[in-house]
């Protein structure tokens, strides 16, 4: 047991410890050495095992009065052979690992970054390629297309109004228009006439391109206006269309809508109101010529 109150150091040595610690008299025992091998130097204290302990520090063999229990130093894991340790020397891989440390897919996902990169830029440059081929061969195909000469064209004809017959080089069609004329030889000329009843003839000519394209013809017809021949016996009597005083019998009218004018009224002071119908010929002209009489004549 360690006294309450250890004695004082002998006189002419204030510093001399009362346990005699590193002097001659101490107990060969100690904590062990230091990193060089050599002695601590530290004798065990009274009271205290002299046998070592795991760990850096000594295990005592039960709390003493006036003394606390040092605290243990954590201990380690061993390390398994091959690990990497810091102090480790490196060990020899095989040529199988080290081409597994090459492709990347033993090392952890933080070590992992430029097996990452290189990955990316793999895809880059496959959809640049893929890219890059899809463009050549549609370039190719392009270009074998228009290389390909053409030896037809077509040619498309509307009028307005629709329903106009057509006359192609002189040979009259049975379709009316819209329709489309396929098959005309690249680099022909060709004379289109479209003929609607009331309306002016539209003519047209077309050439056919070498490239065998489609030639589209749009035609604005024009109503046609005609000529009205009236006589009447006895002359003098009046000639109304649509209502409207157009002249005195016999005359010629001019200008008159032939799709919208059907008939004509005649009035004379000897007679009753006549409707007289009229019939137009293709070069727009109606002739009529009427003789009024009497009921029971």
């Amino acid at each position: 047991m360690i006294a309450a109150n250890p004695p004082a150091a002998p006189p002419g040595n204030a510093y001399a410890s009362p346990f005699g610690f590193g002097t001659s008299a101490a107990p060969p025992a100690s904590y062990g050495n230091d990193a060089s091998g050599l002695p601590l130097g530290l004798s065990t204290p009274p009271g205290m095992s002299a046998h070592a302990t795991p760990g850096p520090y000594p295990a005592l063999s039960g709390a003493q009065p006036g003394y606390a229990a040092p605290p243990q130093a954590p201990s380690y894991p061993a390390m398994p052979p091959g690990a990497p340790y810091p102090f480790q020397p490196p060990q020899p891989i095989s040529l199988s690992g080290q081409m597994r440390l090459l492709d990347g897919g033993d090392l952890p996902s933080q070590y992992k970054l430029g097996a990452t990169r290189r990955r990316w830029l793999t895809y880059i440059l496959s959809g640049l390629l893929a890219v890059a081929v899809a463009a050549g061969a549609t370039f190719l195909i392009i270009r074998s297309t228009r290389q390909r000469t053409p030896t037809t064209g077509s040619v498309h004809l509307e009028s307005v109004p629709a329903g106009a017959e057509v006359v192609f080089d002189g040979t009259r069609l049975v379709d009316r228009t819209p329709l489309t004329i396929d098959g005309a030889p690249v680099g022909s000329h060709h004379t289109i006439r479209l003929e609607l009843p009331h309306y002016k003839p539209y003519v047209d000519t077309v050439d056919i391109p070498k490239t065998g394209r489609e030639i589209a013809v749009m035609a604005q017809l024009q109503a046609l206006t005609g000529k009205l021949l009236v006589n009447t016996t006895p002359a003098g009597a009046e000639i109304r269309i649509h209502g409207q005083l157009r002249g005195v019998t016999p005359t010629t009218i001019n200008g008159i809508d032939i799709e919208s004018t059907q008939a004509i009224e005649l009035r004379h002071k000897d007679f009753s109101p006549r409707e007289v119908p009229l019939k137009w010929d293709a070069d727009g002209l109606s002739y009529v010529d009427f003789r009024f009489t009497r009921p029971g004549q």
